[in-house]
């Protein structure tokens, strides 16, 4: 066959085959649909979250159906009073992360994972990118000044659906130059309250020098703020260099020791004692009257957090005031761990960004559209004030959560509704102000990493020296910031 007629037949064959496509285009789209590929989001959470990610998942599988596309969830979920469970799953994630695998979306909880180092390695997506290709909202919709606090090296590589503070109060029965002292504060740090203590002691010993300065082992708990108030104080992050192995640290942490007697450390007294948790309203009026100081657990009470907010019924307790680093950023927290609100949530970086931003997005309405105010036999549930990322709904959601406290009048007399009004007012303004305050780079997540219970509580106990916590710190701080 010579080159012209095989040039020819070529010709003709593909001219009946444009033809043929050409006549039959309709009738083929409509007897043949285009095949859309299913998605599958795969997700990595403890299991107090299902029903809340499951409800979500059914509803962008019917916002994918009239897309004709099938959208499913894999959902992995354990629970998180199985430490062997947690570990499990922690390890396994991280295992998964290193092998180039993993889930479109993983929920963190309070077991310490360093986010450093999976975004070092490029093992997540940068949220940023995600909320920049949003075109329905932009960084500034959300409190940013929690963002900048979670960033590394420019990069947001997990995502807070809420954040809050801590608060101590006082007790209004102290002497008055110790009242001054406190209350002309914004904000502080526990080890300014200790060296405040301490003072207490020394002016007024005939009162105050037998008072012990913790109600039992969680005491620990305020020490640990305490590190945390003073950890960005010797971290160079510029430089990537850790300086908790100098004098400066060894003498703060020689200062902390000694606010805690180790004859009394495992004793439980509910009497004379300078740091207490509570957890209802009646709590706080009888501790008034045995305990200098309360701190307000978030992690562990089941007091609603809206209380620094509002005025003592009986004055008993002063100015409940937010905890601070020593440059008086608030100590932000991210790992709240109680119900209806979520911690945070990193999307690995072979994951399918879009469609887990927009789940987490519906995920991050959902949980703030649930009144997170759980009345519960007289006091208030496992559930506290939170305050939503989203700017737009601190209000809304604010308002949902008084109107809870508000028709609780066993423990809440807010007065007539113009009274009520004003309190709303003034809590909203005072939420605001401090929702948009400059916040500490590092949060009692990141710290864990510096110190384990086990390691402090060996130097509480004298069985290691401050120089040998300092240079055990150090080593791991060191480390972290490599992203080790």
């Amino acid at each position: 066959m010579t080159p012209q007629l095989k040039l020819a037949i070529l010709l003709i064959l593909t001219t009946v085959i444009i033809t043929a496509c050409g006549d039959n285009s309709d009738t083929d789209t409509i007897q043949n649909p285009p095949a859309n590929n299913p998605i599958t989001l795969t997700i990595l959470a403890p299991n107090k979250y299902t029903n809340f990610i499951r409800s979500v998942g059914r509803n962008m599988q019917a916002q994918f159906a009239e897309q004709r596309i099938d959208f499913n969830i894999e959902l992995t979920d354990y629970d998180l009073t199985d430490d062997f469970a947690v570990l499990r799953h922690n390890e396994t994630l991280q295992i998964m992360l290193m092998a180039g695998e993993g889930y479109d979306i993983v929920f963190l909880n309070w077991i310490p994972q360093n986010i450093r180092s999976f975004a070092e390695n490029g093992f997540l997506l940068n949220v940023y990118d995600l909320i920049d290709q949003d075109p329905n909202l932009t960084r500034d919709d959300f409190f940013t000044n929690v963002f900048a606090a979670l960033e590394h090296r420019g990069g947001l590589y997990s995502f807070p659906f809420s954040f809050g503070f801590d608060f101590v109060g006082i007790n209004a029965t102290l002497p008055n130059s110790f009242l001054n002292d406190f209350m002309q504060k914004n904000s502080i740090s526990l080890l300014e309250i200790m060296n405040l203590l301490n003072a207490l002691k020394s002016e007024h010993p005939e009162i105050y020098a037998s008072f012990q300065y913790n109600s039992n082992i969680q005491a620990l708990y305020f020490h640990s703020v305490a590190l945390t108030s003073v950890a960005s104080d010797f971290i160079d992050f510029d430089n990537a260099t850790s300086l908790f192995n100098t004098i400066e640290f060894v003498n703060i942490l020689t200062t902390i020791q000694n606010t805690v007697p180790m004859a009394n450390l495992y004793m439980y007294s509910n009497q004379d004692n300078l740091f207490f948790a509570f957890e209802t309203v009646a709590d706080m009026n009888r501790m008034a009257e045995q305990n200098i100081l309360l701190g307000i657990f978030r992690r562990h009470m089941s007091f609603s957090n809206l209380t620094p907010f509002f005025p003592s019924q009986n004055e008993q307790f002063l100015n409940f005031i937010p905890i601070a680093d020593h440059n008086g950023k608030l100590l932000l927290n991210t790992e709240i761990s109680t119900s209806h609100t979520f911690a945070r949530v990193i999307f690995p970086a072979l994951s399918d960004g879009i469609v887990a931003w927009d789940f987490t997005q519906q995920l991050m309405h959902r949980m703030i559209n649930s009144t997170s105010s759980t009345l519960n036999g007289g006091f208030f549930g496992n559930s506290v004030f939170v305050i939503p990322i989203l700017r737009s709904e601190l209000e809304p959601h604010f308002n949902r959560v008084m109107q809870a406290v508000e028709n609780d009048v066993r423990e809440f007399h807010f007065g007539t509704q113009a009274e009520i009004a004003a309190n709303r007012a003034a809590a909203l303004a005072k939420i605001t102000e401090l929702a948009d305050s400059p916040v500490s780079i590092i949060d009692r997540n990141s710290v864990n990493f510096f110190w384990d219970g086990d390691l402090f509580n060996s130097f509480m106990l004298g069985v290691i020296t401050a120089e040998d916590l300092a240079q055990e710190v150090h080593n791991r701080a060191s480390l972290w910031l490599l992203g080790g």
